[in-house]
């Protein structure tokens, strides 16, 4: 992960329920941290829309998740839609260049 020009590590542990197919529980170091539900994938699973309740701020929010191999042209039309669908406010917190910025980092 990136913030700003930094690079941070953080290990996370995600485990899927077995109850309800799309969720998964967020922890780190055995606390949880976070529920993400995915309430829509593009077909090709270029793209996705994720729903994130944080269980230690109290708030919910709607992630528009891309797969590395898709950054550069964007997420799909599909997954735009959705993502307005459920929230009518958002901000674009990735560009085409997320990647090099990622690797740039490492050297």
């Amino acid at each position: 992960m990136l913030n700003g020009r930094r690079r941070i590590g953080v290990e996370l542990l995600g485990q899927f329920s077995r109850r309800r197919l799309g969720r998964m529980y967020v922890f780190r170091e055995g606390h949880p941290l976070s529920i993400e539900t995915l309430t829509y994938k593009a077909p090709d699973c270029s793209c996705g829309v994720v729903v994130v309740r944080s269980l230690t701020q109290g708030t919910t929010y709607v992630d528009l998740r891309v797969r590395n191999s898709f950054i550069r042209d964007g997420p799909r039309y599909e997954c735009r839609r959705e993502f307005s669908r459920i929230t009518h406010y958002g901000r674009v917190i990735y560009s085409s260049d997320c990647s090099q910025n990622l690797r740039n980092t490492l050297v």
